[in-house]
């Protein structure tokens, strides 16, 4: 009995070894399989190498397309801002110009400017504008009226705008279509501050730019020798600035706003009123 569990000790220890022979010859077999025989088998690294030169060139040419799209964007953005600073020293040196000829100069570079960055136009448009009319230059000051009369035409209250178009008609000394806007834009002005009064709403400026318009208006009568028309709009005015209380319940303008007009427009010791009385006794 013991011979016979000798024997079949020692058979399974032969098994055992035999097994381990055979994964240790397995595992040299793996060992000594050569490195290109597992690259050939795999899908992905055969294609890197055979596609490896096109990727590498397409990796290379998307990064020196960057580069060259880069280096374009920074001198085009570098070239605005120095036009934009050039532009900002043109009107600067135009409005401080000591002669015809070099306010001129100053202009038209900034032209050449502005047609180049027409998103500039907005800055200066009204600025270049209100300076060529103050200095009589009122040919070159219209494209820029138009321009920024137009552009704000929507954004703003349609009364600013309209009183904006009057004033390129007084540049271009259309005093007589000039005086007949004034007048309508009077009638609306007081219309739509009739209706603000109505839905208790504020008409926020109106008043000033009533008193503007009226102040207007009697300039263009006095530009065209209506001297009943003149005289009616100036007494119209003196109610106003004395806050006379039957005006100003018909019109419900606010009569504070001619006092402070009133103050702004003083010359040294002659005040506006000083003016309108001397006004009042040329025309009677």
């Amino acid at each position: 009995m013991q011979i016979v569990h000798f024997i079949v000790a020692q058979s399974l220890n032969n098994e055992q070894d035999n097994m381990k022979k055979n994964h240790q010859s397995e595992a040299v077999s793996v060992e000594k399989t050569p490195l290109y025989e597992s690259l050939d088998e795999n899908e992905y690294l055969q294609w890197i190498v055979k596609n490896g030169f096109t990727l590498m060139t397409t990796v290379f040419g998307l990064i020196f397309l960057f580069i060259v799209v880069y280096k374009s964007a920074f001198s085009t953005m570098l070239k605005s801002e120095y036009d934009f600073i050039n532009a900002e020293n043109a009107y600067t040196q135009m409005v401080g110009s000591t002669s015809k000829e070099q306010a001129q100069e100053n202009l038209d570079k900034l032209k050449v400017i502005l047609k180049k960055h027409p998103e500039l136009q907005a800055k200066y448009d009204a600025n270049v504008a209100q300076l060529l009319i103050s200095q009589g230059d009122t040919s070159q000051a219209l494209p820029f009226g138009t321009l920024a009369v137009q552009r704000t035409e929507v954004e703003n209250a349609p009364f600013y705008s309209e009183y904006a178009k009057t004033t390129l008609l007084i540049a271009e000394k259309n005093y007589e279509e000039a005086l007949n806007q004034a007048l309508i834009m009077k009638t609306k002005l007081l219309e739509h501050v009739a209706d603000a009064q109505k839905t208790l709403t504020n008409p926020s400026n109106i008043d000033l730019l009533f008193a503007f318009n009226l102040l207007r208006i009697g300039t263009l009568q006095g530009e065209l020798s209506l001297k009943e028309e003149e005289l009616k709009t100036w007494k119209e005015w003196k109610q106003y600035a004395a806050l006379d209380k039957k005006i100003l319940s018909e019109t419900h303008i606010d009569g504070f706003v001619f006092q402070k007009l009133m103050s702004n427009l003083q010359d040294g010791k002659a005040s506006f009123l000083n003016y309108l009385e001397m006004r009042e006794k040329d025309l009677k």
